[in-house]
């Protein structure tokens, strides 16, 4: 097997393809376990409803919160996180086999 340009690139992208798959599990898994937070990319305020109505025993019905908003946005800022290290995670995978398949040797026989 001799060693050359297109196998050199091969192996370069190989390499990358696998260090941006380590990376994508690596960060993914401390986000989930709690080591880190993802960036914070959702910013949903609260709901309120503000209602002065009575219920039927006459009691006054004030406002009402509808979404509480700090897990709601920690909710989806994960939900977006999974989403992105998931495109990484397939993204290595591509690269890594392009690179896998420009390092095997061709070999062409014809049959007479």
């Amino acid at each position: 097997m001799e060693f050359t340009t297109e196998k050199s690139i091969g192996l370069t992208l190989l390499c990358v393809g696998l260090f941006i798959i380590g990376v994508a599990v690596y960060q993914g898994v401390a986000v989930f376990s709690g080591a880190n937070i993802p960036p914070s990319i959702a910013k949903i305020q609260e709901l309120v409803i503000a209602s002065s109505s009575m219920d039927t025993s006459g009691v006054k019905i004030g406002p009402m919160k509808l979404m509480v908003n700090k897990e709601m946005n920690a909710v989806i800022d994960m939900s977006l996180w999974a989403v992105l290290m998931l495109l990484l995670v397939t993204a290595g995978g591509k690269i890594a086999g392009v690179g896998a398949q420009m390092m095997r040797d061709v070999r062409i026989v014809v049959k007479e």
